[in-house]
């Protein structure tokens, strides 16, 4: 049976942001060796910076991968607790009109979201 990911984001409504953004640091940091950088920022910060597009699949209620992207550097994946959740962070990247320059984190995770970004734009990576 396929499981159903949705893609959030920061919606601009205080309350709504606070439990997202609560809830991510949650989540990066049940991996906080694999997810330093990201959870880093979040912890720096005490809320999402507009300038900084976040993404957080979801199956249910529960976060099962993060990407993040800083203007000038490549999209940084976290650790990914459902592999499917990849292919839903490229479709809402694409939908969100994200330029990616590249992508890092995990090696399966950030091959995975190269292949599907390829296939997805008519792309290449290397």
């Amino acid at each position: 049976m396929s499981q159903s990911f949705n893609v959030i984001r920061p919606s601009g409504e205080p309350q709504a942001d606070r439990a997202l953004f609560d809830a991510i640091r949650r989540y990066l940091g049940r991996q906080e060796v694999v997810n330093t950088i990201q959870l880093a920022g979040f912890l720096a910060r005490d809320g999402f910076d507009p300038t900084h597009p976040v993404l957080a699949a979801t199956v249910g209620p529960d976060i099962v991968a993060v990407a993040t992207l800083t203007p000038g550097f490549l999209l940084l994946l976290s650790h990914v607790e459902a592999s499917e959740a990849v292919q839903a962070l490229v479709d809402a990247a694409i939908q969100a009109g994200l330029d990616v320059p590249g992508v890092m984190g995990p090696s399966q995770a950030a091959l995975a979201f190269a292949e599907c970004w390829a296939e997805a734009t008519g792309g290449t990576f290397r």
